[in-house]
Parts: C-alpha cells; structure tokens; sequence
C-alpha cells in the first residue's frame, strides 16, 4: 500500500507597512521525494502553481495552502501545510479593534508598525497583545476586564522571510 507524503512546512512572511500590493515568495520544505502544489483554498482542487516556491502579490494578510505529492506513487500529503502572509500596518486606531473575545490558550496578537491608540473592551476571556513600534495609546474609555490577560508593549516590527 502507497504511503502519503509529509505535510510541507511553511515559514511565516510578515511585512511590516509595505506599499500594497506587495510581492512575497512563500517556500516549502520536507517535501523529500515529491512534488508541491500551492492553492489560494483548502479544498480548490486546482492548484496556482506546482512549485516548492510560490510567489504571488497580495493587499492584506493572505493564507496559502501547499500539498505535497509523491513523484513515484502520485499520494498527497494527508494533511496540507499553511503558509501565512502578515501584513502589519502602520497604525491601528480604535475603529479597528472591535471588543475582544478570545478564550483560546494562546493570544491574540494586534501588530503595527508605528502605533496603536485604543479604547476598546478586551472582555474577560480576553488574552491579548497589542505590540507596535513605536507606542500604544490606552485611551481613558479603554478597559481590560478582570481575568483578562493583556499586554501592551513596544517593540519593533521586524520582517520574516
């Protein structure tokens, strides 16, 4: 019986305030004896491009998919690896932080390049990181609810790959 192929990994690209749209190259890797498969959805069918290198343009975040499949057997890999495209902007005002609920283990993450300015809730279940380059502004209507796990930092956006 065929076996599948390893699921290809893919490095996270973050560009920090580029000009859009911008160009970003996504590479897989663990692909040993295969052949990969870029799509734009889980489920397409029809791959983009059949390379382990994909570039492409983007205007925001984007998530991408590669599928590796086996030169000799024609078995894809069971699962597909997810590549990433982060795009940080500059700035996020408070219009773009709606109240946030996440009662995930890991945080959630709110990057920009220079500032963030907040008045916004992060609710109870919240578990939140507000990191920009150059400063975050908590408003006075701002507020972190009892329970919350907030941080705000400063700290440069540095690109990825």
């Amino acid at each position: 019986m065929p076996f599948s192929p390893s699921t290809p990994t893919v490095a996270t690209i973050r560009r920090c305030n580029p000009p859009l749209p911008v160009s970003v190259t996504l590479n897989a890797v663990s692909c040993t004896g295969g052949s990969v498969y870029w799509y734009q959805t889980a489920n397409s069918g029809i791959p983009i491009q059949p390379s382990s290198a994909f570039t492409t343009s983007v205007n925001g975040d984007a998530t991408f998919f590669a599928e590796c499949v086996n030169n000799t057997t024609g078995c894809a890999s069971y699962t597909l690896g997810l590549g990433f495209v982060d795009i940080v902007p500059a700035t996020i005002s408070n219009a773009q932080l709606a109240p946030i609920y996440n009662s995930s283990n890991s945080p959630n993450f709110i990057q920009a390049a220079q500032t963030i300015t907040a008045t916004n809730t992060i609710q109870s279940t919240g578990n939140i990181i507000y990191q920009a380059g150059q400063s975050v502004l908590l408003l006075p209507n701002f507020i972190a609810e009892k329970n919350a796990t907030f941080l705000a930092e400063a700290k440069g956006c540095i690109n990825e790959n």
